[in-house]
């Protein structure tokens, strides 16, 4: 059923993802930088969903999406692909979404990372915003969630 923490059945800590991942996108659009606290914030998300079960995610899928979100992002970070803060959102959303989520939106996320960075090479962009990436792939993943479920949120 819907908990009193649910709008729809799409959760608070869904939503507070959706919101700071667009915000992230937003300041790396505009500056080429995400500031940590967003990254931070991510993890608080999960930290509180789990304390407060406000949605059915267990904790060891938020602490393990966390962990491989961070080595993901590091792993790009290294080869040049990431900035540090794409690698420390990376971490946040996995921390905040749980591993299950966490593989489909990254998936997601790297297709459109794909081709913001096919255009900007065509644009001869010495760098490219991956925030919007996030947000694109975490939209994404919500909307063939929503198609999955017949229209149900």
């Amino acid at each position: 059923g819907v908990t009193p923490f649910e709008v729809d059945s799409v959760s608070a800590p869904m939503f507070f993802t959706l919101a700071l991942t667009t915000c992230a996108a937003a300041i790396d659009w505009k500056r080429r930088e995400i500031p940590d606290w967003i990254s931070l914030a991510l993890l608080a998300v999960g930290v509180v969903a789990c304390v407060f079960s406000l949605d059915s995610v267990p904790w060891p899928h938020r602490a393990i999406g966390a962990l491989v979100g961070f080595g993901l992002g590091a792993l790009a970070f290294y080869g040049g692909a990431f900035g540090g803060g794409d690698a420390k959102l990376a971490a946040g959303l996995g921390g905040a979404l749980g591993l299950p989520t966490f593989v489909p939106v990254i998936l997601f996320t790297a297709i459109a990372g794909g081709a913001f960075a096919w255009i900007g090479r065509r644009r001869r962009e010495r760098e490219v915003a991956y925030g919007p990436a996030f947000a694109i792939g975490l939209l994404v993943f919500l909307c063939v969630r929503y198609i999955e479920r017949g229209g149900a949120p």
